[in-house]
């Protein structure tokens, strides 16, 4: 307990250091066409390397190195949330070798994230030293492709933190985000362009979908109330069940799934081949009724989708985890995340228990004051949290005392 106490200090202690305090060296390379990468390795060295593993990155954005100025685009940087620089920093001042890779795609790349962070460590170990130890670290989408290398390549890593992981697998996120845009469309007709299984050449989410969706939910629209309510119903549908705590953090919370859906779509149909979910036989339902919602007539007029063997088999390759973990995993989530939903933690635990390997998984949930935080939503952990769990990942491997599990508020 001593240990870990310390560790926390440490790494809130770090996060009061500059960017780049510490002296270090930068790298940055290219694997194959199209890949950006970038390696940082302080002086003080301690031999370890975090390998950072990014999430979906805004299709309209260019390639850039996770974490770098140059991977902000449109306000933001869709692929890695803004705790990432501070931790990244933090673990430069620790000691900590850090290396990040774009893919060589964008939006949705499971096969590109998992196949060039797997080669970032090789190049690392040739252009700088084999690190003594190699620790995965990633979100969102990041957090599949860490499962997959944690479960298929073992021997190279020694533990892993998933962040707001889709860590239940791509057919959990692709099912979970096809009855989420079907039910928002059938609740909202004609609002946002394309639909379950197709999208508009050229569409943006900040010209093309914000503008027509933030407007239903601000008090002057004259349709507020009834739009309020129907979004408060499309987050109680049993097949989204998104846990919000406020209105703003309902309306973030569909925007975001909205940004993914619309954004990520047309990657998904091109690499799968088709629309790698089949949503004909689902039945949506409610947890409570609501007493205006007609059930009968929602499931009658959703849109469905077919999906093929050839689809379907994309999704369970690029990734239906198995639960074999051979090494220790922490994995993060917060309570209201409608983008990569929470449930993505049930299942995933679900195949590790089936696997015998439950020793080797730890699960934290995350709900923040929404009183006197911003809204949560998607990846809004907040840094000395991460840094908590990556204190507590070092010290279970080093030690064998496995931490401890919990909702975190």
């Amino acid at each position: 307990m001593r240990k870990l106490i310390l560790a926390v200090c440490l790494t809130a202690a770090a996060l009061a250091v500059p960017a780049h305090a510490s002296a270090l060296e930068y790298q940055e390379g290219s694997i194959g066409p199209g890949t950006v990468y970038g390696i940082w390795v302080p002086d003080a060295w301690n031999g370890d390397l975090v390998l950072y593993a990014h999430g979906f990155r805004n299709p309209n954005c260019p390639l850039a190195v996770p974490t770098t100025p140059g991977a902000i685009c449109l306000g933001g940087d869709s692929g890695t949330p803004q705790a990432v620089r501070p931790v990244r920093d933090a673990l430069l001042a620790m000691g900590y070798a850090f290396a990040a890779s774009s893919y060589s795609d964008t939006a949705l790349a499971l096969k590109e994230g998992a196949e060039q962070t797997f080669q970032l460590k090789k190049i690392f170990g040739a252009r700088v030293a084999p690190p003594r130890r190699t620790w995965l670290w990633g979100h969102s989408m990041g957090g599949a492709i860490l499962v997959k290398l944690a479960e298929q390549h073992s021997g190279e890593f020694d533990g892993a933190v998933a962040a707001c992981g889709m860590i239940g697998g791509s057919p959990t996120e692709f099912r979970y985000v096809a009855n989420a845009r079907a039910v928002f469309d059938w609740l909202f007709p004609g609002v946002v362009p394309g639909g379950v299984a197709s999208m508009p050449a050229g569409l943006t989410f900040y010209g093309d979908v914000v503008p027509k969706v933030l407007p239903l939910f601000q008090p002057s629209h004259p349709d507020f109330q009834t739009n309020a309510a129907k979004l408060l119903a499309w987050a109680a549908i049993s097949q989204i069940q998104y846990r919000y705590r406020t209105f703003p953090e309902l309306v973030k919370g569909a925007l975001e799934l909205l940004y993914f859906q619309t954004l990520g779509t047309p990657g998904v149909l091109a690499a799968a081949h088709g629309f790698p979910s089949d949503t004909r036989d689902v039945e949506y339902a409610l947890g409570a009724p609501i007493p205006w919602l007609d059930l009968a007539a929602l499931n009658a007029g959703v849109e469905r989708v077919a999906a093929d063997p050839e689809s379907l088999a994309y999704a369970e390759h690029w990734y239906d985890p198995t639960g074999a973990l051979e090494i220790p995993m922490i994995t993060l989530h917060t309570v209201a995340d409608a983008a990569v939903p929470p449930v993505h933690e049930d299942v995933y635990r679900a195949k590790v228990k089936a696997a015998g390997r439950e020793h080797l998984l730890v699960q934290r949930e995350f709900a923040h004051d929404p009183a006197t935080e911003p809204p949560d939503g998607h990846c809004t952990f907040k840094p000395a949290e991460e840094l908590a769990a990556f204190a507590d990942l070092v010290e279970w491997v080093e030690s064998g005392r496995r931490p401890e599990g919990a909702t975190i508020r």
